[in-house]
């Protein structure tokens, strides 16, 4: 028991190391994969869409596909783990 604690206190350490910074690693490592499969890496980016916005809103749309997806993919999958993972073994890892 004391082992699988440790190993889930390390594996939630590594997690939230994975905030920030790690998305250039992922995106890299990433790239490898795709050419040792042979695939071409690259991210589509899609065609805004044009909405009236207005005068003082403070949103700024995210243009770049590379950001956008770290945004609303990477930052929520690394998040949405480390929150799972501190749910499910709270009574467990103390």
């Amino acid at each position: 028991m004391e082992v699988a604690a440790h190993l889930l206190r390390r594996t939630e350490a590594s997690l939230v190391s994975h905030r920030g910074p790690r998305f250039a690693s992922a995106l890299e490592s990433a790239k490898e994969m795709c050419e040792e499969m042979n695939m071409e890496a690259v991210l589509k980016q899609e065609r805004l869409q044009k909405t009236k916005r207005q005068f003082c809103s403070p949103e700024e749309e995210v243009t770049d596909a590379l950001q956008k997806m770290e945004i609303s993919f990477f930052s929520v999958v690394v998040d949405v783990s480390i929150t799972t993972l501190q749910e499910r073994f709270q009574t467990w890892v103390k």
